[in-house]
């Protein structure tokens, strides 16, 4: 997300990440709360391939259907981590996912940014390809 985000354009670098830490906080709490989301890790798969194919295109998208795709799919994110809660308190968990979240998104949208300033959009395109990729097999096992 963060990759095709720093691509996309300044409103959709601030949008898409932050609709994916809204979203995912709520699939936790939803999940904290006891609502089964089905299909998570398929719905997490899912996020890879799109994702990832979003980038290989260099495909630009506004910054509300952008923070929309993103959300959907960071609620099975959320949901996942909110399911992985044992016995820690779920303020410190939901922070701590957070902010590594935060860490990952804002990495790949420098890499984004850097990438279309150096115009190398043969290895953003492999990224992305490999990232599919990547929810391709995450999805087969």
């Amino acid at each position: 997300v963060g990759l095709w985000a720093g691509m996309s354009g300044r409103a959709v670098r601030v949008a898409a990440p932050a609709a994916f830490a809204v979203a995912m906080i709520a699939g936790a709490l939803l999940a904290m709360g006891g609502l089964a989301l089905p299909g998570i890790e398929t719905g997490i798969a899912a996020s890879l391939v799109v994702f990832g194919l979003l980038a290989a295109a260099a495909l630009r998208l506004g910054p509300a259907a952008g923070a929309a795709i993103v959300g959907v799919f960071a609620l099975f994110h959320g949901a996942a981590h909110g399911a992985e809660l044992a016995g820690a308190s779920a303020l410190t968990f939901i922070a701590g996912f957070t902010a590594a979240t935060a860490v990952l998104q804002l990495t790949g949208v420098g890499l984004g940014i850097l990438a279309v300033r150096i115009r190398e959009t043969v290895v953003v395109r492999a990224v992305g390809l490999a990232t599919a990729a990547a929810g391709i097999a995450y999805a087969a096992f």
